[in-house]
């Protein structure tokens, strides 16, 4: 049963998580192949960007929801990579953009910069959570952690992501719409639900936390 669960937990939610980061950090696109839109619903140029920001704001909702009930987190895994996958099939590509600095062999190797750094500072707060609870493959127990990357910040994942959709040598328009709909879903109730939830379950314990460790940019900058 664990492998069955192992195998589904690295195909359905792993596998779609790695995929959709390296094509967020590359501008939701995947460099020098053609784009896998699957749903093309003729919208045109100017309306595009919503319909991304909307499905990028569903993504999140959908996070969101299955915290806040509790779901079994291999089950929160294999929906995630799921949405994930499906936000890159229904992505409406769009055109033109804020900046643009040198050509796309630089914007290709700054992704891949990026989705390094990404996977480096997923796997240290897989380490301080435990990698089995963090999947999915053991019983999470509540455990408050505040070693690692959370002594500096008390939402590094968030962090290091909104840190890679902005520091970019080219901000197309589809990268722009992908930050504005994951800072709409943060700031406008992701990361309120998600504290909301941390001191439900750990009170006095994360309040002191809170009080002494900034959200999202370290204290050093």
């Amino acid at each position: 049963m664990k492998i069955v669960r192992a195998t589904t937990m690295i195909l359905f939610g792993v596998l779609p998580a790695f995929v959709f980061f390296w094509w967020m950090f590359q501008g939701c696109r995947f460099a020098y192949l053609p784009n896998p839109q699957v749903i093309d619903w003729g919208i045109p140029q100017w309306g595009r960007p919503v319909v991304n920001v909307a499905l990028v704001c569903f993504y999140g909702a959908v996070h969101s929801a299955l915290a806040q009930a509790g779901a079994p987190r291999p089950f929160f895994m294999v929906v995630a990579g799921l949405t994930s996958l499906g936000v890159i099939v229904a992505w409406q590509p769009t055109e033109g953009g804020l900046w643009r600095i040198g050509e796309d062999t630089l914007s290709w190797v700054v992704g891949l910069a990026q989705f390094l750094g990404w996977l480096i500072i997923q796997a240290w707060c897989g380490t301080q959570l435990g990698f089995g609870k963090f999947l999915g493959w053991e019983n999470e127990d509540l455990e408050l952690v505040v070693t690692g990357p959370y002594c500096v910040v008390r939402h590094p994942m968030h962090f290091i992501l909104l840190w890679n959709l902005t520091v970019t040598p080219s901000m197309t328009a589809d990268r722009l719409a992908m930050l504005i709909g994951v800072c709409l879903y943060l700031f406008c109730g992701g990361i309120a639900a998600e504290e909301a939830r941390m001191g439900e379950e750990f009170g006095d314990e994360w309040r002191a936390y809170r009080a002494n460790v900034p959200m999202l940019i370290p204290r050093w900058w």
